[in-house]
């Protein structure tokens, strides 16, 4: 490692350290997932499901789709994890993995399930190693999962000398069951430490590149969302994933990527209410009619082409990284970004996004007394970049019930890096301005006024 990726690293650790990152810090706010009681084995479908949770987002191109949007996840054990179960990467990656548009890759399909077909699995085949970590009942779950799936035109195999490939590991007690959406190149594990065989089959599904099916465009005409029900730290795990894929044949409430209808529950009523009557969601007993179909879409002409997965290399001497995706900086940001891979923030959990009926969007320039300013929003968030007399800025809010009063964590980068915490509020829904405080570290208001005009 050059003495420059050293330094950069050290300045890394310090603004991790700064933003409230570090799960030794007794005050800053955790979650620990799981669904309620009556998602049965659904439970286990979570990274790390005990360990402390802080709740991060990022303007990305999710799974390669040519339209960005500002994603909500966890960071776990400094992992990003959306929706529970689905692995991002390094939290502090995440921008610079997912954060470009793109290269054309050939012919584009959907699913719920991603676009690019460099992120699908050449010839259809996923090869594959069980690791010496799990247990024989869990090889024998695995087992039945692989003959299960390879029903399809999605075929499991065991790995030769293949380059790509999953691992099958078992991470210890408690340590989850989990996986990454598509092939993201270099071995890629599914954490099977408490997966039920139905599980194994959902997060294989995952590996192959497909989302949850609830996360689908045309949700909303098949089931309503329960927001009251859903506890405030989970909300952005029932964000619609938009233009991130296109939607394969009819909703499929008996599919095996679906949610359970109790998934995040705070009170143990429903979070998931199907609009037909008696139809049941969550089942984890295999793969459905709808799901093969959707398989049949994305692998029936044999999945990716035989093309190496793209390099992303940093500035630094003999320093790469294998991430499917294609220069620098973050588009999301109107100006450059300094070279080291820190534009992910964490900020406290989400609150209720019970939005007024056609509030004002959040979503416009301002200027604002810390400098200009460039801002997005959905459902639950609102991200920001901005100008600090000079230096180059990111602030990460969530909004309240009433989507008037955003609670925020801001960071600043070279020349001057540092980060601390912000309160900023409007006068109604109908108001475009924010007036507020900022201040440094845990503090909200030592720093000073932060108000904001929409210009």
């Amino acid at each position: 490692m050059s003495e420059r990726l050293r330094s950069l690293s050290g300045a890394l650790v310090l603004l991790v350290s700064a933003a409230g990152c570090s799960q030794g810090s007794s005050s800053a706010p955790v979650r620990t997932a799981g669904l309620s009681p009556q998602a049965s084995s659904q439970q286990a479908e979570a990274y790390r499901p005990a360990a402390p949770r802080r709740f991060g987002s990022a303007l990305i191109y999710l799974a390669n789709n040519v339209a960005r949007q500002l994603v909500g996840f966890d960071v776990v054990d400094g992992q990003a994890v959306m929706e529970g179960d689905m692995r991002l990467g390094p939290a502090t990656l995440v921008p610079f993995r997912y954060g470009t548009p793109p290269r054309p890759t050939g012919e584009i399909k959907g699913a719920m399930g991603i676009q690019n077909r460099s992120d699908l699995w050449p010839r259809g085949e996923i090869p594959y190693v069980i690791d010496g970590s799990v247990l024989p009942a869990t090889a024998e779950s695995i087992a039945w999962a692989v003959s299960h799936v390879n029903t399809t035109q999605l075929k499991l195999r065991p790995r030769a000398a293949d380059a790509d490939y999953v691992v099958f590991r078992n991470s210890g007690e408690g340590s989850g069951c989990s996986s990454f959406v598509g092939r993201v190149g270099g071995p890629q594990e599914i954490e099977v430490a408490d997966c039920a065989r139905g599980s194994l089959v959902h997060e294989v599904l995952h590996a192959a590149g497909f989302f949850h099916e609830q996360s689908r465009n045309d949700r909303d005409q098949h089931v309503t969302i329960m927001w009251n029900e859903i506890h405030p730290q989970f909300r952005h795990d029932f964000e619609q994933r938009g233009g991130a894929g296109q939607d394969i044949g009819p909703y499929d409430y008996d599919s095996i990527m679906h949610y359970s209808a109790h998934a995040f529950s705070q009170t143990g009523r429903p979070t998931i209410v199907p609009r037909v009557a008696n139809a049941n969601i969550g089942q984890r007993e295999g793969l459905s009619q709808l799901d093969r179909a959707a398989i049949q879409v994305l692998y029936g002409s044999g999945g990716a082409p035989e093309l190496p997965v793209p390099q992303l290399s940093l500035p630094f001497p003999g320093t790469t990284f294998p991430f499917p995706v294609a220069g620098l900086p973050l588009p999301s940001l109107p100006f450059p970004i300094p070279s080291f891979p820190f534009p992910t923030t964490t900020t406290p959990p989400p609150a209720a996004p019970q939005v007024p009926a056609a509030p004002v969007s959040f979503t416009g320039n301002y200027a604002s007394t810390r400098g200009p300013m460039q801002c997005s929003e959905t459902a639950s968030m609102v991200a920001c970049s901005f100008q600090d007399a000079g230096a180059p800025g990111r602030l990460d809010c969530v909004k309240d019930a009433g989507s008037v009063q955003l609670s925020c964590t801001w960071m600043t980068f070279l020349p001057r890096p540092s980060a601390g915490r912000a309160s900023l509020r409007r006068g109604s829904t109908a108001d475009p301005n924010l007036a507020g405080t900022w201040g440094h570290f845990q503090s909200e208001a030592d720093g000073g006024r932060w108000d904001a005009t929409r210009q």
